[in-house]
């Protein structure tokens, strides 16, 4: 799962975004943030593998839809059927995304999904 973590990050890092798995305190927006996942087994008689979704979260304080809306094309655009260097990869789809504005009136906040599949 590292391998995968680290090469999110090195996409997304080259697609011009600022990337954190944990914020640093008073870090104002905008940034990217690789979330949570879930991994579910997918074995086959001889063969291992992984199902995986990966979540990348994106804030923004901008008060138009436009800031927000680029970093997330450009989250879909680094993952997005991406060739990463991943042990085992094979392949990265989208699968889903919201946009939200926080309840505090100022953030707003993207959330995307995408589905990964490895090979053990």
């Amino acid at each position: 799962m590292n391998g995968l973590l680290s090469a999110m990050y090195s996409a997304l890092t080259s697609a011009g975004l600022t990337v954190y798995s944990k914020v640093p305190d008073n870090t104002p927006p905008p940034y990217a943030v690789i979330g949570e996942y879930t991994q579910n087994e997918w074995d086959t008689d001889g063969l291992t593998g992984f199902n995986i979704t990966a979540t990348v979260h994106t804030w923004s304080t901008s008060a138009s839809m436009s800031q927000i809306n680029g970093m997330m094309n450009s989250v879909y655009a680094a993952l997005h059927r991406a060739d990463l260097t991943v042990t085992g990869l094979i392949g990265i789809d989208f699968e889903s995304s919201d946009l939200m504005r926080d309840a505090d009136g100022v953030h707003l906040h993207g959330i995307q999904r995408f589905r990964v599949y490895i090979r053990g």
